[in-house]
């Protein structure tokens, strides 16, 4: 199923390096793989450094990438860098924004640009506005 996503992460110069992810973006599928196996700054660089794919999976060997996978040019595929949060929020096609900062994953929709702690515990897990509004990430906008 196509539900389009950008996944990001700040650099220590403050720039936010992020990749486009094709397929299942929603939180129920994307959100859960960020939650559940890429949890520490070290597996989302890695995550990034693979450029952008067409889906993600519980490790980078079962990801399918752009680059390595359907031989896109890495110009074509490699991660993209914006300098501010309304850049990086400023969607194309994507349907979800999965930012990660300090150990916490934060997902925002298209239609709130509003960003809130990626939190599936709730009844319907693909319901952003029902999940805790993270007020220091959205002061970066």
């Amino acid at each position: 199923m196509m539900t389009p996503s950008r996944i990001g992460t700040m650099n220590k110069d403050g720039s936010i390096r992020y990749v486009y992810c094709h397929e299942d973006g929603n939180p129920g599928f994307t959100g859960m793989m960020l939650l559940d196996h890429y949890n520490t700054q070290k597996k989302v660089d890695g995550l990034l450094d693979m450029g952008d794919m067409s889906t993600l999976d519980e490790t980078i060997d079962k990801s399918l990438f752009y680059h390595r996978d359907h031989n896109v040019p890495w110009l074509q595929a490699q991660p993209a860098i914006v300098e501010t949060m309304e850049e990086f929020l400023d969607l194309g096609e994507e349907e979800y924004v999965y930012f990660f900062k300090d150990g916490v994953w934060y997902v925002a929709d298209a239609k709130h640009k509003k960003f809130h702690a990626l939190d599936l515990s709730g009844k319907y897990p693909d319901d952003v506005e029902a999940m805790p509004v993270a007020e220091d990430i959205n002061e970066l906008i």
